[in-house]
């Protein structure tokens, strides 16, 4: 016997519509989470970048230390930062005292410093000018040890 064959039933699946809502709904997930997840790494990079500029000071405190808090000369720390802090772009190192002029206005003396260009790579202030001001907005990350404490390390 024959059974004649019968149409699929209707009302099974996703009509067209129903599917152009769901993308919509979903575009528009997708652009809420979008600006969170790019400033969450942003700031992801500029928290590793403030690590590597601090373990990249505390080396030149570290070879002060070890040699009569006399500060490393550049090629040293040229050489260190080749290899250990190379992921961080272009590192400077600029011994001898300086003033700084700080965010909150208040002029400090610094032995050295240690820069990075942060996140754009460029630097956004002149650090061989002396006095320097770091009251500029930019992205910069700079850190220093004032003479004092550098003497404070020697016996």
């Amino acid at each position: 016997m024959h059974r004649p064959i019968s149409p699929k039933p209707i009302g099974k699946g996703f009509s067209l519509v129903e599917m152009a809502i769901i993308l919509v709904i979903m575009s528009l997930m997708v652009a809420a989470l979008l600006p969170r997840i790019v400033s969450g790494t942003k700031r992801d990079v500029m928290a590793e970048a403030k690590r590597m500029v601090r373990s990249a000071r505390n080396e030149v405190l570290g070879y002060a230390k070890a040699n009569g808090c006399a500060l490393p000369p550049a090629a040293w720390f040229s050489a260190q930062a080749a290899h250990r802090w190379g992921r961080l772009g272009a590192v400077a190192y600029l011994s001898g005292n300086r003033t700084l002029t700080l965010v909150n206005g208040t002029n400090q003396t610094a032995a050295f410093l240690i820069v990075s260009n942060g996140t754009d790579q460029t630097n956004d202030t002149d650090y061989s000018a002396n006095p320097t001001d770091l009251r500029p907005v930019h992205d910069d990350i700079v850190d220093f040890a004032t003479p004092a404490f550098v003497q404070s390390l020697c016996p």
